[in-house]
């Protein structure tokens, strides 16, 4: 989960 995740690798985190 990062703050702007390139392609939602577990789940949408933030999307900033």
């Amino acid at each position: 989960n990062f703050p702007l995740d390139l392609a939602a690798v577990e789940v949408p985190a933030t999307n900033g």
